[in-house]
């Protein structure tokens, strides 16, 4: 007659006490069950795209609801079959300490029936924004989004878990039908696959982020954006497109500067080579009176040119200004 051993649970390991001793022979060995007992079980298909990126790992859950620990070790798997109930061998594992009131994952073998494959997107959406003292204030949701194909086995229904990375600061996003469990680092997103069908599992991660710019120094591109940003208001949208009024004024004065500018230096330029001509030739010649007359017509337009390149730096700082002034007093 075969007695229970009797468990304790210390600190590090779980003890266990036959109530009557066991005498072996020498040379020989014994096995002696410690444990006969049931405990819950579910079949699943784990994914983990670090361990395998595209099949799952079969995986049995199990949990201890027994009052006592069970010890680490290894395990031996059998399954029964439905159909004719015959048992099969299907794997080995190992398992850690097992603590009463906790269960575990316990995987042994990769499921080659299944097939997991991922496809990640991003982006970011406004959601809402303000104007104060010149500075347009956003409310942004950023969204990273893992699509996940499951090709189903052919002829078994599949329940298959998901592991997806979590991140701090962002909320996991999935259909509420399904199953969602946490671990310190991940979510475990279960989905139930039916034979020979293929299912897509969406899974987004999503954070609110505020950001701040100032709009006297928004570039063309991102007046465009703003104001093509529907979810922002018709009156900041207005206010951002107005933007481009002044922006295009500051272009047609540095525009207008630099033109000037290019003619000045150009000729500075060519009043070197000039003198470097009168050098060479005669005094007296018709020559040396010609290159006399350029340079008395040069400085005459250089003297024309530093007062409208005096003129165009003014007319860009008061466009500069008119921006500041606009962004300025603009409160939405």
């Amino acid at each position: 007659q075969v007695v229970a051993a009797e468990s304790t649970e210390a600190t590090s390991q779980v003890m266990f006490r036959f109530p009557t001793p066991i005498t072996v022979e020498n040379g020989h060995s014994l096995l002696v069950p410690m444990i006969a007992r049931e405990v819950p079980a579910e079949r699943l298909s784990l994914y983990q795209p670090e361990t395998h990126a595209l099949h799952p790992l079969s995986t049995v859950r199990l949990e201890n609801d027994s009052e006592s620990g069970l010890p680490p070790g290894v395990l031996t798997l059998f399954e029964q079959a439905a159909a004719d109930g015959l048992v099969a061998y299907v794997g080995d594992a190992q398992i850690g300490a097992f603590p009463a009131g906790e269960d575990r994952l316990i995987s042994f073998a990769v499921d080659q029936r299944v097939r997991v494959d991922r496809e990640s997107s991003g982006g970011q959406t406004i959601t809402e924004g303000s104007i104060v003292d010149g500075i347009l204030r956003l409310t942004l949701t950023d969204e990273q989004t893992t699509t996940y194909t499951i090709t189903g086995a052919a002829r078994e229904d599949r329940l298959v878990a998901l592991e997806h990375p979590r991140q701090a600061g962002w909320d996991l996003v999935v259909d509420p039908a399904l199953r969602v469990e946490e671990t310190d680092s991940r979510y475990r997103i279960y989905r139930d696959v039916p034979a020979g069908e293929v299912v897509e599992v969406p899974v987004t991660l999503r954070r609110p982020r505020f950001e701040r710019v100032s709009l006297v120094d928004m570039s063309d591109g991102q007046i465009q954006y703003y104001t093509s940003a529907a979810r922002l208001s018709d009156s900041v949208r207005a206010a951002v497109a107005e933007l481009s009024t002044y922006r295009a004024a500051i272009v047609d004065a540095e525009t207008a500067l630099r033109t000037l500018e290019n003619e000045r230096r150009a000729i500075v330029d060519d009043q070197a080579r000039v003198r470097r001509n009168l050098d060479s030739v005669p005094r007296d010649s018709d020559l040396y009176q010609r290159y006399l007359q350029t340079l008395s017509e040069q400085e005459d337009r250089l003297e024309v040119l530093n007062q409208e390149v005096d003129s165009a730096q003014t007319d860009l700082l008061a466009a500069r200004q008119a921006l500041i002034d606009y962004a300025r007093n603009v409160t939405l």
